[in-house]
């Protein structure tokens, strides 16, 4: 049978910011984690606590994470969702109380967690793919020719202002 062959482990979180050409281990254990702030915040629950209080953020791709209380309740957690396009810093964690079973939805506006602006030296240029370069003049693309653009740097801690960042681009 195949599932006795199947890993037993519990997974790790994982992360690629090359497109899926390397990964780098950013949490330990299993999580559900969503992408808000147009990839500039990552949002971790660990799913190996049976009532978890606190979430996971990260502003920095994962290099540093902090934690945030999200409640005080026993709530069994059932899920994490942020809008869709991953643009927006709301997140919302859906669950049940323990005791009484009815369902709640805590949401946490990470505007007022972490309040500092995204600044012009937060960001660096970027090119897709310049892992794959080998060759002069090559920008990581096979079929057309790739403009390098700008994102936010590893270690910002910031909140990412999604106008800036098309103004950012437009440079």
């Amino acid at each position: 049978h195949v599932a006795s062959n199947l890993q037993t482990t519990e997974p790790d979180v994982f992360i690629s910011t090359d497109g899926g050409y390397n990964f780098r281990l950013v949490l330990r254990g299993p999580h559900a984690y969503e992408i808000a702030d147009s990839g500039g915040l990552l949002v971790a629950v660990p799913l190996n606590t049976i009532n978890p209080k606190v979430v996971k953020f990260s502003t920095d791709e994962g290099n540093c994470w902090h934690t945030y209380k999200f409640t005080n309740d026993d709530i069994k957690f059932t899920g994490l969702l942020t809008e869709p396009g991953g643009k927006s810093m709301t997140v919302s964690l859906w669950g049940y109380h323990k005791d009484t079973k009815k369902w709640t939805v805590n949401v946490i506006d990470f505007k007022t967690v972490v309040t500092r602006e995204c600044k012009e030296e937060d960001y660096i240029s970027w090119t897709p793919h310049t892992s794959l370069n080998n060759k002069p003049g090559y920008l990581g693309c096979f079929w057309v020719k790739v403009k390098p653009s700008r994102r936010l740097s590893r270690i910002h801690g910031a909140v990412t202002d999604i106008t800036k960042i098309w103004t950012l681009l437009q440079k």
